[in-house]
């Protein structure tokens, strides 16, 4: 057997007990529920009735949406009566072991990357380009409140995630909601010809090709964001938008919950730059999160709850298979790997609607992000000295706080 055919062989084998694992966290009841003993991510929740921690009191932001929601899920601790064969520990350990034989076959993912034929046409191929090993995949947030996923809505938040598998190097492209392509607003796109009609606007003009795509809506977004425990973020300058999104946040770092990371990610009136501000602070909640994930220990146990929270709340078209061999790369990378870009734009209004133009200097960047998935050295991103740290000209490292 050859080193392909182990290969395929150890992520067959992890694809079914990782299936096996998100079907037996499915079909918990609460009497099931892991108890603080047994919880795998955050711990370090705030009791009932208090601020989390390291969040001023004064400073929580509200919103709509947050003052409707539970705070983060506390774990039910209820008889365990029922013997179940398939336990999450011996999940974690079998995938563990699956994880080891992958690494002993010496099918280090990125040479593992290069050995797959990729299927043709958009959100089919499950690898990385047989070429470069880049692997591109958008997050998308709905402006839909609390409507199933599958609902037409428009994209109110925009991200191209792109990760080379060689290098271990990556990048996150911004887009501005208002982004105008092919006569529309890219959020317009979305909501008339869907997400995938949207990310096909955005690939044509980007040359990028986007494979793959989660989206959440609000609700949802608030409900996964407190069953991990909220992140910790860093505000570069004040931000107040109590009529609109409900964001009430001076300088500095705070361990945010859903709700204040909705209304983190959705003001845009008094962030710098408006638009391109607001999608640049979202990009920061990406990083933090990937952060909390690559910091976890027992990260199998982590990832397998990350993916029963994603069937509950997120649509996507990320086969398993993918998201175990994505877990594994993730692992050996840091957001120091990463390098966040938001497309400038120049703002005009059409049609009486506001709307973001692109502009020539983002051309330069596509071609790499495409071909490498990293930002040139040459990069005219949109910037905003004094607010936020880093390079405007090659990306942006955020300050991402100590989990608080």
């Amino acid at each position: 057997m050859n080193r392909s055919e182990q290969f395929r062989w150890a992520v067959t084998a992890a694809t079914l007990l990782g299936a096996a694992a998100v079907h037996s966290l499915d079909r918990l009841g609460p009497a099931d529920r892991l108890g603080p003993a047994d919880r795998l991510g955050p711990a370090d929740q705030a009791p009932p009735g208090l601020p989390a921690p390291g969040i001023p009191a004064r400073e929580i932001a509200t919103h709509e949406v947050a003052a409707s929601e539970p705070g983060p899920i506390q774990p039910e601790v209820g008889p365990r009566g029922r013997r179940r064969w398939l336990t999450l520990p011996r999940l974690t350990a079998a995938l563990a072991a699956v994880t080891a034989l992958i690494w002993g076959a010496g099918a280090v993912v990125a040479q593992a990357a290069q050995s797959q034929t990729p299927s043709t046409g958009g959100g089919h191929a499950e690898y990385p380009s047989q070429t470069n090993g880049v692997i591109h995949f958008a997050i998308l947030g709905s402006d839909d409140r609390t409507g199933p996923l599958t609902n037409p809505s428009g994209c109110d938040a925009v991200h191209i995630v792109s990760v080379n598998t060689q290098t271990m190097k990556g990048s996150i492209l911004n887009v501005s909601y208002d982004y105008y392509l092919q006569g529309h607003k890219i959020t317009d796109l979305c909501r008339a010809d869907g997400y995938q009609g949207g990310l096909n606007a955005l690939s044509q003009f980007t040359g990028i090709p986007i494979q793959f795509y989660a989206v959440t809506n609000f609700h949802d977004y608030v409900q996964v964001m407190d069953k991990v425990g909220g992140l910790p973020i860093h505000v570069y300058q004040r931000l107040y938008g109590p009529g609109d999104s409900g964001a009430d946040f001076n300088t500095g770092d705070y361990h945010m919950t859903g709700g204040q990371l909705l209304s983190f990610a959705r003001e845009r009136n008094t962030a710098p730059g408006g638009d391109f501000g607001r999608t640049t602070d979202e990009a920061q909640e990406i990083l933090s999160g990937y952060n909390q994930f690559n910091s976890t220990p027992g990260y199998m146990g982590f990832m397998l709850e990350l993916i029963k929270y994603g069937r509950q709340e997120v649509m996507f078209n990320v086969p398993l298979t993918t998201l175990i061999q994505w877990g594994m790369i993730a692992r050996q990378m840091t957001p120091a790997d990463f390098q966040s870009c938001t497309l400038p734009g120049s703002g005009a209004v059409i049609g009486g609607a506001d709307v973001d133009l692109p502009v020539a200097s983002s051309n330069a960047i596509f071609p790499q992000v495409a071909s490498q998935g990293t930002i040139p050295a040459n990069a005219q991103c949109f910037s905003a000295p004094g607010v936020y740290p880093g390079q405007p000209a090659t990306g942006i490292n955020f300050e991402i706080p100590a989990n608080l």
